[in-house]
C-alpha cells in the first residue's frame, strides 16, 4: 500500500496508528500547499471541484480528459481499495494531478526531504 511506503519514507514507523494518520494528513496538506503555488486560478478552481466531490464536474472532466478511465489499471485498483470513497473522485484527483502538474514527484520529494512531524502538531 502507498501509505505504508510513505510512512517508511518519512520515518514514521515507530508512531502509533493515530499519530501516523495525523502525520500523513499534515504531509498531504504541505504537498497541497506546494502544489498550489504552481497552479493558475482556473486550475485551482478545477482541482477544488474534485476535492469537493462535485459529481457533475468529475464525471464531465473524466469524460473529456480520461474517457477510458474504467479500463485503467489504476482505476481498477482504486475501485478495489476505495471502501466508502467514490472511486471516480480518487481517480480524477490523481489523474488531474498527472495531467496538470509537471513537477508533482519533485514537489513530493521536496516536501519529504523537509518534512518534520512532532506529536504536538
Amino acid at each position: 500500500m502507498l501509505d505504508d511506503q510513505l510512512i517508511k519514507d518519512l520515518g514514521l514507523e515507530n508512531l502509533t496508528a493515530e499519530q501516523q494518520a495525523d502525520a500523513l494528513d499534515l504531509f498531504d496538506l504541505e504537498v497541497g500547499r506546494e502544489l498550489e503555488k504552481s497552479l493558475t486560478v482556473e486550475q485551482r478552481q478545477e482541482f477544488q471541484k474534485i476535492i469537493d466531490e462535485d459529481h457533475d464536474f468529475i464525471e464531465s472532466w473524466l469524460k473529456a480528459n480520461a474517457p477510458d478511465y474504467k479500463s485503467d489499471p489504476m482505476f481498477q485498483q482504486i475501485s478495489t481499495d476505495s471502501g466508502d470513497i467514490w472511486p471516480e473522485k480518487q481517480y480524477a484527483y490523481l489523474e488531474w494531478l498527472r495531467q496538470n502538474i509537471d513537477e508533482e514527484e519533485n514537489i513530493v520529494d521536496k516536501v519529504k526531504a523537509n518534512f518534520k512531524f512532532t506529536e504536538a502538531e
